[in-house]
């Protein structure tokens, strides 16, 4: 069970980190928005071994980001574009 636990808070602390990058990732989107509307943005879900990239608007990533407490764009971000449209 302790096992469990430590995977669990390991999880937790990855998601926290994940988030916070994208903290400071969302401040570089909104610097360079203008040459360019789309930015990446890691996953922020409990996989500790998931390293997803999801490229998308600042208004997308703020659409999902407020209407989660945590969210996972590589599972319920808008579909990722491999180039702007």
């Amino acid at each position: 069970m302790e096992g469990g636990v430590a995977r669990e808070r390991r999880a937790a602390e990855n998601q926290a980190l994940f988030r916070s990058a994208n903290d400071r990732i969302k401040q570089l989107n909104e610097a360079f928005e203008a040459f360019s509307p789309y930015g990446d943005w890691t996953c922020e879900c409990m996989d500790i071994q998931c390293v997803e990239i999801v490229k998308m608007t600042l208004a997308e990533y703020e659409e999902v980001r407020n209407a989660q407490l945590s969210w996972t764009p590589a599972r319920s971000a808008p579909p990722a574009r491999s180039s702007p449209p």
